[in-house]
């Protein structure tokens, strides 16, 4: 007699490597991005991503809801934009005479938020503001976001004409940075060699809300002990020195967070040095970049990781 395999409960390592290798047959050659949306999306961050249209940032975003089996919206960000067309707004329902309010697109677990910079400023913290407090407020009435409510937001690269710059205090509540890249050679072999173009896929997550809680739990007692905390000021201090950036202890939290994932990806029990090193110039990146080009903020802190001592594994 066969065992039903949906009856087998499997292991965290199981879980993560399942969204991975599904990530790996719609998202061609972008592992490193891959892993760090997943982790992202594990530990409650949002995503930044900085990059030319057509590189795959909107495959990305709906292949990773579609794979957590989480619901998606998408918000294509405009100069006319109005914080209620993210929000939601109040209106009087004429059959019971009393105002009601309509949610907006916000209100999903995995929201893309295309070209969020060529919006205007005021649309721009409004989205900003619900997006860090996870919560709208309108009206003097509070709504709750959706539970697993995460952004994975895209800007244009700042000298495109139509861009507004987030400030950088906004900025700082984008949990990690990254570029798609350029595509290689052998990787658009690989995509037009396919029969069908992936967002026309019908994708089935390999996990449920349930397992998304148990990663969860599992994830937030992975260990990390006190000689990598160290290493994690190590670094923030190492980059506040260096490019003379503020860098907020959100920065550091952000770094921790993600750190436990990969570990929990690697089959580990505790946070080593390696897991810090990773994720660190996707986390620091956008925060010292100043309103350069992302990568040059990502290879800066690439640079000055290679100054720290990392501490040696026991």
């Amino acid at each position: 007699m066969k065992a039903n395999l949906n009856f087998i409960k499997r292991t965290p390592v199981q879980l993560l490597q399942s969204l991975l290798d599904e990530s790996k047959k719609r998202i061609i050659g972008k592992e490193d991005q891959s892993i760090i949306t997943v982790a992202a999306i594990l530990s409650g961050g949002h995503i930044l991503i900085e990059d030319a249209p057509g590189m795959g940032k909107t495959t990305l975003a709906h292949t990773m809801a579609s794979l957590f089996g989480l619901d998606f919206n998408r918000i294509q960000f405009t100069s006319d934009l109005m914080p209620s067309d993210i929000l939601g707004f109040k209106y009087l329902d004429n059959k019971s005479q009393s105002f009601k309010f309509s949610k907006g697109p916000i209100f999903t677990n995995v929201l893309l938020a295309d070209e969020i910079n060529r919006a205007s400023p005021k649309s721009q913290s409004a989205f900003l503001q619900a997006m860090e407090e996870r919560e709208v407020s309108i009206e003097g009435e509070d709504f709750q976001l959706n539970k697993y409510f995460v952004v994975i937001a895209t800007q244009n690269p700042e000298d495109q004409v139509g861009t507004h710059p987030l400030p950088e205090s906004q900025v700082d509540r984008f949990s990690v940075c990254f570029s798609m890249g350029e595509n290689t050679r052998e990787i658009e072999r690989e995509i037009l060699s396919q029969e069908t173009r992936v967002t026309e896929l019908e994708i089935q997550s390999p996990i449920s809300n349930g397992d998304i809680e148990d990663l969860r739990d599992h994830i937030a007692k992975i260990e990390i002990n006190e000689t990598c905390l160290d290493y994690i000021l190590d670094v923030l201090d190492k980059v506040r020195a260096e490019l003379g950036n503020h860098i907020s202890i959100r920065a550091g939290h952000d770094l921790k967070k993600l750190s436990r994932v990969l570990a929990a990806i690697h089959g580990r029990s505790f946070v080593i040095p390696e897991d810090i090193s990773f994720f660190a110039p996707y986390v620091l990146g956008h925060r010292v970049s100043s309103g350069e080009d992302i990568n040059l903020g990502i290879n800066k802190v690439k640079s000055i990781l290679a100054e720290v001592e990392a501490p040696l594994k026991k």
